[in-house]
């Protein structure tokens, strides 16, 4: 019996590979040289337009830096974060024509620090150039005697408490911060609460001493502070007006 010939076979599997990995040659090149063109920057929270185009430039240098095969996803999240800290979140895909798209995540904004810095869900101090095109009104605005301006942040434990003040009471009175304890104004009804955390939780505590408040207002010349710090009762303490106009 006659052996048959392998060798067309063999010669048409080698023309096969060779293809292939002429395609693959091709398409790894073409991951290896992504021009910035190529490269998509969207900014979500980001509230300054200057911010906006000095972070699509950099983002863009850092493809134009690197290649599919070089590119590193935690150096390049790290290398944004660490640089502008106003961005919180980085989220990155590459589709297969080589277009790159870089969402960056800003912080969020929600409270206004003694009028000059925004305090976000990054427990960050940011000046308040960096939200340049937000309307700051809309902010929970607290004044902080403690604050330390030369440093970025705030306590955690001030971050916590704050994040944990209900709506109603941002709604009504004016909200301050000393030491270790809270201020809750009300120049309508001419009442300051001195509160802590624990007074601040007790919502049955805070709302006995409002309804006292709209059952038995005050004169017009006098303001009433209660202190709520106390386990299990209210001291209350009535001051002129002509005391107040002093503090």
């Amino acid at each position: 019996m006659r052996k048959k010939n392998k060798r067309p076979k063999i010669t048409f599997l080698l023309f096969i590979a060779a293809v292939a990995m002429v395609l693959v040659g091709l398409g790894w090149y073409g991951l290896r040289n992504i021009s910035p063109e190529a490269v998509l920057v969207r900014c979500h929270h980001i509230y300054s337009h200057a911010i906006k185009q000095e972070l699509a430039q950099f983002v863009r240098e850092q493809f134009d830096e690197t290649d599919f095969v070089c590119f590193d996803p935690s150096c390049f999240v790290e290398t944004i974060t660490s640089r502008f800290k106003i961005v919180k979140e980085v989220v990155w895909s590459w589709d297969s024509s080589g277009q790159a798209t870089v969402t960056l995540e800003g912080v969020k904004p929600l409270f206004l620090v003694n009028g000059r810095f925004i305090l976000g869900n990054k427990r960050i101090l940011f000046p308040n150039h960096f939200f340049q095109d937000l309307s700051v009104g809309s902010l929970r605005s607290i004044e902080v005697a403690s604050l330390c301006e030369t440093s970025q942040d705030v306590s955690l434990a001030l971050y916590k408490i704050l994040q944990t003040i209900p709506d109603s009471y941002w709604d009504r009175y004016t909200v301050s911060c000393s030491g270790d304890h809270f201020v809750l104004s009300d120049s309508e009804s001419r009442l300051r609460l001195l509160v802590d955390e624990e007074a601040l939780m007790d919502r049955c505590k805070m709302d006995v001493v409002q309804a006292w408040v709209a059952a038995f207002p005050l004169g017009t010349k006098k303001y009433v502070t209660y202190d709520l710090r106390f386990k299990n009762c209210v001291c209350a303490s009535y001051t002129a007006e002509s005391d107040m106009s002093d503090r």
